[in-house]
C-alpha cells in the first residue's frame, strides 16, 4: 500500500520506480512501467525488479490506469534475490492478444536455492497457451517444467472433427 514501517533488522533501503515510453505517440506503440528495490539487512541483502511492458496500446498515455489491458503484447516480469536465503527468482509472463488473428500467453521462469532449482515455460496447472482465431478454446496447450526431483513436460492438441461436414474445425 506504499507504507514503510521502521524495522530493526532493515539497514537502509531504496526504491525506485520509472514509466517510460516513446514520447512521440505518447506511449502508443511502447511502454514500461519499472520499479527496483534494495533493502539492505543484518547479513545481507534483497533485491527486486518488477514490472510491465505494453507494446500495441492504442492510446495509452498514463502508467496505472487500465495499463496493459488493451495491448497487443503485455509482459510482466520479477527478478529477485536475497543474499541471506541464498535464493534467486525470476519470472516472465507473456500475453499475445492479435485478435481475431492469434491470443497466446503464458509464463516462464528460473527459481534457485539451496537444495531446490527449477526451470520452467509453463507449468501442467498454468500451461502455455495458443489460440488461433481468439476463439476462447485454445487448439494447444504445453509445459516444460524441469527441477532438481525431474522433468514434467507435456503437449495437448485440441481439434474438433464435425462429421456434417466435410470441414475440419478446431476447438
Amino acid at each position: 500500500n506504499g507504507v514503510y514501517l521502521p524495522a530493526d533488522s532493515v539497514k537502509f533501503g531504496v526504491g525506485i520506480q520509472i514509466f517510460l515510453f516513446d514520447t512521440p505517440t505518447n506511449g502508443s506503440i511502447i511502454a514500461f512501467d519499472i520499479g527496483a528495490e534494495i533493502t539492505v539487512l543484518d547479513g545481507g541483502f534483497i533485491f527486486e525488479m518488477y514490472g510491465n511492458a505494453a507494446i500495441g496500446n492504442g492510446n495509452v498515455v498514463v502508467a496505472g490506469i487500465d495499463f496493459g489491458k488493451k495491448s497487443l503484447i503485455f509482459a510482466t516480469g520479477y527478478l529477485g534475490y536475497n543474499s541471506i536465503e541464498k535464493h534467486f527468482c525470476a519470472t516472465l509472463s507473456i500475453t499475445f492478444n492479435t485478435a481475431p488473428i492469434l491470443c497466446a500467453g503464458g509464463e516462464m521462469g528460473v527459481d534457485v536455492k539451496p537444495g531446490h532449482w527449477e526451470i520452467y515455460v509453463g507449468k501442467r496447472a498454468t500451461p502455455i497457451f495458443v489460440d488461433m482465431f481468439c476463439t476462447k478454446k485454445p487448439q494447444f496447450k504445453g509445459w516444460f517444467d524441469i527441477n532438481n526431483d525431474g522433468l514434467d513436460a507435456g503437449l495437448l492438441i485440441y481439434i474438433n472433427i464435425d462429421r456434417k461436414s466435410t470441414r475440419l474445425n478446431s476447438s
